[in-house]
């Protein structure tokens, strides 16, 4: 699905972020890639990095730097295809609220 078309059906607007973040897998507990958090909102996230091998339904921990003990479970919806000027790019459902990690 084209990443305008997602646009057209977000539930809440997103503000323009930088900020680094570290995905953790869900069933290691390990971390899986480093990228930064582009554009946030309440139900969603969108993502980049470098290399990341990562795929749609594909559950993860999120914890975002520079906000202490700030841990998010989110969900992979898209992953932008390699040539399409947006690759490295991933849309997060957000399936948990911002809680303070243990």
């Amino acid at each position: 699905m084209p990443v305008e078309a997602i646009a057209g059906a977000r539930r809440s607007n997103r503000v323009p972020l930088n900020v680094p973040v570290v995905l953790i897998d869900s069933k290691t507990g390990r971390p899986e890639c480093t990228g930064v958090a582009m554009d946030f909102s309440p139900h969603g996230i969108r993502f980049h990095t470098s290399f990341c091998c990562l795929t749609p339904n594909q559950t993860l921990g999120m914890i975002v730097m520079g906000e202490p003990g700030c841990f998010l479970r989110c969900r992979v919806v898209w992953v932008a295809k390699p040539g399409s000027g947006r690759y490295g790019e991933v849309g997060f459902e957000i399936l948990s609220p911002l809680q303070a990690a243990a």
